[in-house]
């Protein structure tokens, strides 16, 4: 018998009972349909989580300072630690064989902010021109901060969509000015909404931190990003920096209080394990609920063995042989498995669409934006169908190809 007529004749048996192909592929498509949405939810999830790192250049170090906690020699517990401007060039120089970029970060919170008759309290950051290498953040309007503007110490802003809305409802925003603490700044450009991380972006107005020091009168500051060269190995000159900046503060390297460094590279790492092992856990899942499913499958086809026993010696005593008897029956549990999988792939998709759309519409969700299903999920689904459909089918066909003429003629 050729293969073509034994599909063919799985087809029509599989038409022929209609309600229960339903029942043993129901299993399947319910399996695969779930498998393709926690699949989808934890795709989603990842690349929600990604975005929001993606914020921030991969080899980037944040220097955040504080108390010290450990006493030393020549120095305290309790005291502060805060970098300036000569600090930060020492820095920068000490490690310039790395460092691709480098800026503070001195924030003035709750800053008094007037345009003719309306006032407003928003946050005022001083960062220099190279924190928008660090920051993956872009002018929606207009310009970001240059070199210039922190030589020439200009008093230019660059305000994220909030500030304009409050301020200017009306547009027209680019080349107006701002009082801030009785001092007048131009805005020059306007920030593009970005992630959940850069939410505060929204309500955030920078300007050059040289001119945010000479007007503000604040020298100190408690935060320096730095982005690092492609090459650089982070964990080595995390810890080279730390004993730099103790060095130089009298603090202990290893007291964490005194100065907390966030390595953005592991930071990366560690989430992308988290969600290697988030991946694995859902395939267990997905792969349990097939299971149930290919055992549904194999209960009704070992019903359909009895069913046909007669049938199948009456093929066998006009010739028919062993493998074909098979094969025959293997085959009907694959095109059982693979429609019925296909069908439940098919209605999975259709609902990542809907839950996407709705996503996208409704509900503002950084964490999750959108779920997603990459090519190699369905490759790997198709495989597992058609695995299914061969496990399934094995034990009844392998009972089918044993029943004798003999057999099936004395069977009740």
């Amino acid at each position: 018998m050729k293969i073509t007529s034994i599909i063919e004749d799985s087809i029509i048996s599989i038409l022929q009972n209609r309600l229960r192909s339903f029942l043993a592929g129901f299993g399947i498509a319910w399996g695969i349909f779930l498998l393709m949405i926690l699949l989808g939810i934890g795709q989603g999830f990842r690349s929600g989580i990604n975005s929001i790192f993606d914020v921030f250049a991969q080899k980037t170090l944040f220097l955040i300072s504080g108390q010290t906690s450990q006493i030393v020699e020549g120095g305290g517990e309790g005291q502060t630690i805060l970098f300036d401007q000569s600090f930060m060039k020492m820095l920068s120089s000490r490690f310039n064989n790395h460092v691709v970029a480098i800026s503070p970060v001195l924030n003035l919170e709750n800053a008094v902010i007037t345009h003719k008759e309306k006032a407003g309290t928003f946050l005022v950051r001083g960062i220099s021109n190279e924190y928008f290498f660090i920051k993956k953040v872009k002018a929606e309007d207009g310009r970001l901060l240059n070199p210039l503007d922190d030589l020439n110490n200009l008093k230019h802003i660059v305000v994220g969509k909030q500030v304009v809305k409050h301020f200017f409802p009306e547009g027209n925003s680019i080349g107006q000015y701002l009082n801030i603490n009785d001092i007048f700044f131009r805005v020059i450009g306007i920030l593009e909404s970005g992630s959940m991380m850069s939410q505060e972006d929204e309500s955030i107005i920078l300007c050059p931190y040289t001119t945010y020091i000479n007007y503000f009168n604040r020298h100190s500051f408690n935060r320096i990003n730095l982005l690092l060269k492609e090459s650089t190995d982070m964990t080595q000159l995390e810890k080279k920096v730390r004993q730099y900046v103790a060095k130089q503060y009298n603090f202990s390297e290893n007291d964490q209080s005194a100065l907390y460094i966030i390595n953005q590279e592991n930071q990366v790492k560690v989430f992308n394990n988290l969600f290697s092992t988030i991946d694995i856990f859902l395939w267990i899942i997905g792969v349990c609920l097939l299971l149930s499913g290919i055992v549904g499958i194999c209960n009704i086809m070992l019903v359909m063995v009895r069913e046909r026993t007669k049938e199948i010696g009456i093929r066998k005593a006009i010739g028919a042989k062993k493998k074909e008897i098979l094969f025959s029956f293997l085959c009907e549990s694959m095109v059982i498995t693979i429609i019925a999988g296909m069908i439940g792939l098919g209605i999975g998709y259709c609902f990542i669409l809907i839950i996407n759309y709705v996503l996208s519409a409704f509900i503002n969700a950084a964490m999750i934006s959108h779920l997603s299903i990459n090519v190699w999920i369905v490759i790997s689904s198709l495989i597992l169908l058609i695995l299914s459909g061969i496990l399934a089918g094995l034990y009844p066909a392998q009972r089918a190809a044993k029943i004798t003429p003999v057999e099936a003629m004395q069977y009740e």
